[in-house]
């Protein structure tokens, strides 16, 4: 067995890699902190910016990675607009982490994404500040950095995912949707939020293990 052109091992083998279809999820728990920076437009419309952090597990379908949730952050703006809509583009970065074991060797992938999701929020405000709301929008994701690391039989390698093979891709888009809860007060919002991403493109990552 073989995984893209890894060499065989006398003591250890190495499994082969195809494509498949993504399916990326995320979960997260983010603090919002949005500040306002810009002068209001039409009386009702303002600008506001902020950051979110928390907890993301990204995972790509594999018969043999098994993935691991990671930290993720992110940096946003936001504009409202008519009604309860709000328009928010976001900057943020995660990682898919994942690991397959094949007897006694170790095959790692790590691969950093900047991420551009675009969502609009629909939002149900009260007087006592407190805010439901469902996000869902575009997103898309740029692979910065992806490394296949293979420890096993006497042989340690730590190669770029595209360094053998056939060239996956490093642009991933998918649609995002979500939903939570804000609490306003004194100018700064505290938000609990959940979200998963679906991914549509197919061969983002060399993940599918075959024997």
């Amino acid at each position: 067995m073989r995984r893209g052109e890894l060499p065989q091992l006398p003591s250890a083998t190495v499994p082969r890699l195809e494509d498949v279809t993504p399916a990326r999820r995320a979960a997260r728990v983010a603090f919002l902190a949005p500040l306002l920076c810009g002068a209001s437009v039409a009386g009702a419309q303002t600008w506001s910016a902020g950051v979110k952090t928390g907890l993301s597990r990204s995972e790509v379908p594999s018969q043999e990675f098994t993935w691991s949730g990671t930290s993720s952050s992110s940096f946003f703006v936001s504009r409202r607009l008519a009604g309860p809509f709000t328009i928010q583009p976001e900057l943020a970065y995660f990682r898919r982490s994942g690991v397959s074991y094949v007897g006694a060797s170790t095959l790692r992938l790590v691969a950093d994404y900047v991420e551009i999701p675009v969502l609009m929020h629909a939002a149900l405000h009260t007087p006592a500040g407190f805010s439901p709301f469902v996000a869902a929008g575009p997103s898309f994701a740029f692979r910065v950095r992806c490394r296949l690391q293979f420890a096993g039989g006497g042989l340690n390698t730590d190669e770029d995912c595209n360094a053998r093979g056939r060239p996956s891709k490093r642009l991933d888009v998918g649609i995002a949707g979500g939903g939570g809860l804000a609490w306003r007060f004194a100018g700064t919002t505290v938000s609990l939020e959940g979200r998963m991403t679906a991914g549509l493109l197919r061969h983002v990552l060399p993940t599918d293990v075959s024997d």
